[in-house]
């Protein structure tokens, strides 16, 4: 059998293994940001749009 230095087996022992890689913030809101940015203008529009209609449905 091997013989290990002390510090060897200590940093054997004390290994802890890598967390799983989880996206950072600044990823997600990069991935994210286009399809947000796509969906609002269009309900923005549509809301706008019935709005619109609505106002001057009534107004006539």
């Amino acid at each position: 059998m091997k013989k290990i230095g002390a510090t060897e087996q200590a940093s054997l022992t004390n290994h802890n293994p890598e967390p799983n890689h989880r996206r950072s913030s600044t990823e997600s809101t990069a991935l994210a940001t286009p399809l947000f940015i796509y969906c609002s203008s269009f309900v923005s529009f549509s809301g706008w749009l019935h709005i619109f209609l609505g106002c001057h449905w009534i107004a006539d």
